[in-house]
C-alpha cells in the first residue's frame, strides 16, 4: 500500500507542481493565452489526487490497515479550518455557510485529521449539490449513558433525496443515480469513507432528506476514546500540494 501510494502521488504531484510554476511563470510574462489552459491542468491533477486519495484510504479500510492518530484539539478550531478551506466551494454556487459552534464546545481527543476530512466531505458535497441556497455547520455537545459526544450536523437547502436513492449514498462508488454524477460529479467514495471513519472512532453518521427540501447529515462522536496522544500535528489544506522538486525552467519553452 505504501509503494502503491508513492508510485501514484509523486508524478501527479510533478504535474501540479510543474503547472503551477508554469502558471507564475505566464503571469509574469503576460501571457494570458496561457495561464486558462494551464489552469485546466493543474484543476484535473488535483482532482485525481483527490480521487486517488480516496482510493487509497477505502483500500486501506477494507484491508484492516487504517490506523487511528489520537490526539487533543478544540472543536472549533477545526470547524474554523473546515469553514476557511471550504470558502472558494461555498461561493462557487452563490451559497452561504452559516456555522454555530458554542466557543465553550471544549475539546476532543480522537483522530483529528479523520474528523476534519468527515467535516469537508460533507460540506462540499452540500456546496456541490446546492445553488443559491444556505448551507449550515452546526456543532454541540450532548450526554449519552454517562459519556460527553460531540455532535457536527450540516444541512443544505438544495435537491433532497427520495428514500431509495438515499438507501444508495454510502455505499462504495455509488451515487443517488446516474443523472447526479453526470450533472455532478464525484467518485462516490467520500460518504463511505465519512461512516468507516466515523465507526472507526466509535461513532456514526447519519442522514435525513426530502425531495425538494435538503438533506441533513449528522456525525456522532465520542468526546474521547483511549489511546496514546500523539504529537501534534500541521493542518495542510486539502487544496495544497505538496513540494515537489525539478527544474521548471526545462518547461519554459511551452510559455515563449
Amino acid at each position: 500500500m505504501a509503494n502503491m501510494s508513492h508510485e501514484l502521488r509523486t508524478p501527479l504531484n510533478a504535474i501540479i507542481g510543474y503547472s503551477e510554476r508554469l502558471i507564475e511563470m505566464a503571469i509574469e510574462d503576460d501571457k494570458k493565452s496561457s495561464i486558462k489552459n494551464l489552469e485546466h491542468i493543474t484543476t484535473a491533477g488535483k482532482h485525481l489526487l483527490f480521487l486517488v486519495n480516496d482510493i487509497l484510504d477505502l483500500a486501506k479500510v477494507e484491508a484492516g490497515k487504517m490506523e487511528l492518530l489520537i490526539e487533543e484539539f478544540t472543536v472549533i478550531s477545526i470547524v474554523e479550518e473546515v469553514q476557511v478551506v471550504s470558502e472558494a466551494l461555498i461561493q462557487a454556487n452563490d451559497n452561504t455557510l452559516f456555522i454555530e459552534c458554542p466557543e465553550d464546545i471544549g475539546s476532543m481527543r480522537t483522530d483529528q485529521v479523520k474528523v476534519r476530512q468527515m467535516l469537508f466531505n460533507l460540506v462540499s458535497n452540500a456546496a456541490k449539490f446546492t445553488e443559491n441556497g444556505d448551507i449550515s455547520l452546526r456543532t454541540c455537545r450532548e450526554v449519552r449513558d454517562g459519556d460527553d459526544w460531540v455532535v457536527f450536523e450540516v444541512r443544505d437547502t438544495w435537491i433532497g433525496m427520495t428514500p431509495e436513492e438515499a438507501a444508495k449514498l454510502f455505499k462504495p462508488f455509488t451515487q443517488a443515480d446516474s443523472s447526479t454524477a453526470r450533472k455532478y460529479g464525484g467518485s462516490g467514495l467520500g460518504l463511505s469513507l465519512c461512516l468507516s471513519f466515523g465507526r472507526m472512532m466509535g461513532g456514526d453518521v447519519t442522514m435525513e432528506t426530502k425531495v425538494g427540501v435538503g438533506s441533513t447529515f449528522k456525525i456522532s462522536l465520542p468526546a474521547s476514546i483511549t489511546g496514546p496522544v500523539s504529537e501534534e500535528t500541521e493542518f495542510i489544506d486539502p487544496m495544497e500540494i505538496d513540494e515537489f522538486s525539478g527544474d521548471t525552467e526545462s518547461l519554459a519553452f511551452q510559455l515563449n
